[in-house]
Order: structure tokens, then sequence, then C-alpha cells
């Protein structure tokens, strides 16, 4: 009941066009090392929530860059679903792309990976939002799977110094760790990849990071 209800919270408060959080800007950080910037914009345009991701990542060992990653969504939400994502993908020299539009039959996606139709209320990995712990399926923004997941909101979360917040764990297809504050702005991202360890922190200052020109 109670995941149900918070379900119904998120779709109605963007609906309704109600405030949107604050602009997120985080420094990702790859076993304590700075390797790049994660930022989260939202605004409501009409009747219409439109949402952009930017993600740059650089991976640099003895001065020498290993590795690369970019990404760029824009997604639109109408009525408290998603009606449109565009995005693209530069994984160290990998292109991937999604492109989704709100049909009578669902979410059609054309992507990387394949063609597909989606339930019109399918929700996408952006994370600008909680994900309702109801959840057990979500849309990859990367290469456009439908992924198999399990939410939970964690009871006792904290974002440090003092400030309250909830943590959410997201296991399956996905491994990884969301906190937000009570404005439902997300605050931190943590999760392990390939033997290393990612923490997304907020910035506090204009980002300049390992790798950076």
């Amino acid at each position: 009941m109670a995941s149900s209800l918070a379900a119904t919270a998120i779709v109605a408060s963007l609906a309704a066009g109600s405030a949107l959080p604050a602009p997120s800007d985080f420094t990702v950080l790859r076993d304590g090392t700075p390797i790049g910037t994660h930022r989260i914009r939202a605004e409501h345009v009409g009747d219409e929530t439109r949402v952009s991701v930017e993600i740059d990542l650089r991976v640099k060992i003895a001065f020498i860059t290993v590795y690369r990653y970019s990404h760029r969504n824009r997604e639109t939400w109408r009525g408290g679903r998603l009606v449109a994502i565009d995005t693209r993908t530069d994984d160290n020299g990998t292109e991937q792309f999604v492109r989704g539009r709100a049909t009578p039959a669902g979410l059609a996606v054309e992507s990387s990976s394949g063609s597909r139709v989606l339930p019109a209320d399918i929700i996408p990995t952006s994370y600008w939002r909680p994900i309702p712990p109801d959840r057990t399926k979500l849309l990859d923004t990367q290469q456009g799977r439908l992924l198999d997941v399990r939410v939970r909101r964690e009871a006792g979360g904290t974002l440090g110094a003092g400030l309250a917040g909830t943590q959410y764990s997201v296991r399956g297809d996905l491994d990884l760790d969301l906190w937000y504050d009570a404005a439902s702005r997300l605050r931190r991202i943590a999760f392990d990849y390939k033997g290393a360890r990612f923490d997304y922190t907020e910035q506090t200052s204009p980002s300049r990071f390992a790798g950076g020109s």
C-alpha cells in the first residue's frame, strides 16, 4: 500500500506542475578520484516537464586517457508520464542511442539494442525523481533495454552533515543506491563497477576534475 501511495504522489505532483527539484550537479569519483561530472536539470514548459541529463567522464592513468564516456539525455513528461526521450551515448568510442515516443499502445522505443513498445508508465534510469518501490521494470537510457529491478526504500537514510534524506536501493539488472532529500532532489549515487567504487558527490563550486582540460 505504501509503495502504491508513493507512486501516486509522484505522478500527481508531475501532473499538477508542482515545484521541481533544484538543479543537481555532481562530481563523479572513482575510488575517491574525480573523473567527471553529472548534471541534471528540470523545467516546466506549459503542461510539460522537460528534463536534461549530461554526463562526462574521463579516466586517466599516468596522464594518458584510457576511458571516455559522454551521455546526453532529453526527456519530456506530460500528465505524469514520459512522452518523449532522446539520448545519445559515447561509451569509449561505442555509439549508442535511445529514441522513444508515446503512442496509444505505449512508449515506442527505437534504440541501439532494438525496437520495442514499453508500458506507457515506464520510468527511465535518469533518477531525477525517486523510483516508486513498486516498480519492477525500468527503461535503460543508454541502450534502450527493459531492465528488471527491485526497488527498496531504506530506513534511516542520511545525507551527512546532519541532513535527513531517504535512501533507495535498486537491485537486479542494476545494483546501486540513490539518496534524495525531502524535496525529492537527487543528492547522491553510489555503486560498484568492474572492481571500482563510484560515488557521485554534490558540487559546492565549479568543478575541475582529474583528466579535465
